[in-house]
């Protein structure tokens, strides 16, 4: 079972050391609910911007209640796949560093996130069929009431502060969900990297939204503009 191999991995020495050593890296950030209830006490998925690692970091050590998360595959593979992963994706394709460089700075840092994403309640993501073993380990992970959050942002050129394009996998298992009779709600979050706050609007259902708009990809662009406007302290 997933949630089993996930929270076994949370008590390794390294995990917790990995995870003393970020919070120290990156502190505390505040927490903003435009709902003054927070969060409702239902599984629900929550979309956020990436930051590169700060988020995803933060998210793990300080989110109010404990969730997963979804994570790209290969961050879940071992240290071989995770220093693939960091020097051509990660450092020289979305950061834009030098090749070179590249090299040197993933090789030097793999083991760290290998061994904190190992102990992290991360879903691996994939772009191929194997994303249905994706929806089957949210599936087993929201039926046990934890919460997800998804980074769906199309960050293939960089991490921007305005959004320009977001995925909508996280959307169709919300469909997959709605037709096996569970309405998942939705909260569209921002993380104000320069405040170091987060800004949480108000949930909106799936089936709310498939009413509206009746595509995936017009729902999945109108959640993108929310995000934008919460990066400006705009709240609906």
């Amino acid at each position: 079972m997933y949630v089993r191999d996930i929270e076994k991995g949370r008590k390794s020495f390294y995990f917790k050391f990995c995870r003393i050593l970020t919070k120290i890296l990156w502190p505390r950030p505040k927490f903003k609910f435009v709902d003054p209830n927070g969060l409702i006490d239902k599984p629900f998925i929550m979309i956020v911007n990436h930051v590169g690692s700060k988020v995803p970091t933060r998210i793990e050590n300080y989110f109010p209640v404990p969730v997963y998360m979804w994570g790209t595959h290969e961050m879940t593979e071992g240290i071989k796949a995770v220093r693939h992963y960091l020097v051509h994706i990660y450092y020289h394709q979305k950061k834009h560093m030098p090749l070179f460089w590249a090299r040197i700075i993933g090789t030097i840092f793999s083991p760290f996130p290998n061994g904190f994403y190992r102990g992290m309640r991360l879903i691996p993501t994939y772009t191929d069929s194997r994303l249905m073993k994706t929806f089957k380990e949210t599936e087993e992970v929201m039926e046990k009431g934890y919460p997800l959050v998804v980074y769906p942002e199309d960050s293939s050129n960089g991490y921007k502060d305005q959004i320009e394009k977001v995925f909508n996998g996280f959307l169709l298992f919300c469909q997959m969900k709605y037709r096996k009779g569970v309405d998942i709600p939705i909260y569209v979050s921002y993380f104000q990297n320069k405040k170091k706050t987060f800004i949480i609007n108000k949930p909106k259902y799936f089936s709310e939204l498939f009413k509206e708009y009746g595509d995936l990809d017009k729902i999945a662009n109108t959640l993108r503009e929310e995000m934008n406007s919460l990066k400006n302290g705009e709240e609906k």
